[in-house]
């Protein structure tokens, strides 16, 4: 779902935020980088997912729509990059299992 001010989509409406406003989250584990500075796939997709959740108030089904997925794949995701859902919000499980 995309809101503009117009019918037309324009590239200003298409803004990613920086990192500077992810450390506002309190749910946004920073990714690790390396020296390039970009984070690993599995840490970008983690994010997106995480935020995909979110922005759907944890309904799975439809984040997985958003995402352009099944709810099948998506919880496969989720499971294989430690997403678990906690009161409707994403949360990425510690390497411990904790």
């Amino acid at each position: 779902l995309l809101l503009g001010d117009n019918e037309m989509v324009e590239a200003n409406d298409l803004v990613l935020r920086s990192p500077s406003h992810a450390q506002n989250n309190a749910f946004s584990p920073q990714p690790d980088t390396g020296p390039t500075g970009i984070p690993t796939l599995d840490d970008a997709e983690r994010e997106l997912i995480r935020r995909a959740i979110e922005s759907c108030e944890g309904n799975v089904t439809l984040a997985a729509s958003v995402l352009g997925i099944n709810r099948g794949k998506l919880r496969y995701r989720m499971d294989r990059l430690g997403i678990v859902m906690s009161r409707k919000e994403p949360m990425v499980r510690s390497e411990d299992g904790a």
